[in-house]
């Protein structure tokens, strides 16, 4: 069976409508009410009628060269490409189905909660190859649009020549380079926080918890030309220690940064900065003193919405290479589950699923 076939439709341009025929089918005629709904219209059709054919084991027609075909004034042939899998998506009825599996392989896969049917399905059609075709049809175009998410939603401190402190949120920043340490952010030049760090070319960065979601989003939407953000929002502000800028002693990571360069890039302007200093809670160091990040508690942005971060790790640099077993078989009980609730250490700033 082909992936792809093409058929010759007639369109009849009429006064209000497209008709829509297809001279091999034997196919009902349809109408679109501009050429865009036409097309969608005529490709559904086709792939509906090729489909049903299919199910029921029936031969497809040969399309008719357009040499043999005629056509009146008001008539165009237009070319439908139509894909059986696209077709067979449309019967998404549930069958069940009876199979027979070793008693300790069942055993292990309810112990780690695994989803019987979806992972029939995926094996089903990983070995038809229906599996990477699927979800390539199912991809949207979208044309010079930033689709970059979830991003970590940052505080920005900063201090201007006269000693005047303010806090705006930013969503776009990354990290940039290891040596020396530097990091991103994007800001709007109409900002008040753009101009007090051009003043000084220092800022910080704070890294609220998901407690300090409203303070993060008051501080995002409010300006300090017309509110004190830090007063109004009950922050402990803390002087930094290798930057002229205070930090917010509420967040648990605080990132002290120097301006190294502002590159203008059109409704934002990109600042590069190199790390100096960063303050981190200790209660986020285990004994080893590595930091983990997800005793925090902290906040991702993505498409306009918060969330917190996910505290059960699903792997780590490395381990899909790893010559230890051990260390494959810790993560790979966690590809793919539900989120359940979290073991870790109630650290500073965690609070359980509900908020509290």
């Amino acid at each position: 069976m082909k992936e792809l076939y093409i058929y010759p439709a007639v369109f009849s341009f009429e006064e209000e409508n497209i008709k829509i025929q297809f001279p091999d089918l034997k196919i009902e005629a349809k109408e679109g009410k501009d050429m865009e709904e036409a097309l969608k219209i005529a490709k559904k059709t086709l792939e509906e009628y090729l489909y049903d054919l299919d199910a029921k084991g029936k031969n497809f027609p040969k399309a008719t060269s357009l040499k043999e075909m005629k056509l009146e004034d008001n008539e165009q042939f237009i070319m439908v490409p139509a894909s059986i899998l696209a077709g067979k998506k449309l019967d998404n009825r549930a069958i069940k189905k009876t199979l027979t599996i070793p008693k300790w392989l069942n055993d292990e896969a309810l112990k780690n909660d695994l989803n019987f049917s979806s992972i029939l399905k995926r094996a089903l059609m990983k070995e038809l190859g229906f599996w990477f075709k699927e979800r390539m049809m199912n991809k949207v175009d979208f044309k010079g649009s930033v689709v970059l998410n979830p991003v970590p939603v940052v505080l920005i401190t900063c201090r201007n020549k006269e000693g005047k402190d303010n806090v705006f949120t930013v969503a776009w920043t990354g990290t940039i380079c290891t040596k020396p340490p530097m990091l991103s952010i994007s800001v709007r030049p109409e900002r008040l926080s753009y101009e007090y760090i051009k003043e000084t070319m220092e800022f910080t960065v704070n890294l609220p918890h998901r407690r300090m979601v409203r303070e993060t989003d008051f501080c995002g939407v409010r300006s300090g030309r017309q509110v004190d953000k830090i007063k109004e929002m009950g922050f402990t502000m803390v002087e930094g220690k290798d930057v002229n800028v205070p930090y917010i002693k509420e967040c648990p990571i605080s990132i002290e940064c120097k301006v190294t360069q502002i590159i203008p890039l059109g409704t934002h302007d990109l600042m590069l900065a190199e790390v100096v200093g960063s303050h981190v809670d200790k209660s986020l160091l285990d004994e080893n003193g590595k930091i983990h990040f997800e005793w925090a508690n902290l906040i991702n942005y993505c498409h306009g919405e918060y969330y917190p971060m996910k505290k059960e790790a699903i792997g780590k640099f490395g381990f899909s290479v790893a010559k230890k077993p051990e260390i494959v078989k810790e993560y790979k009980k966690n590809y793919g589950k539900n989120s359940k609730k979290s073991k870790s250490k109630k650290k500073w700033g965690m609070i359980d699923a509900e908020g509290k």
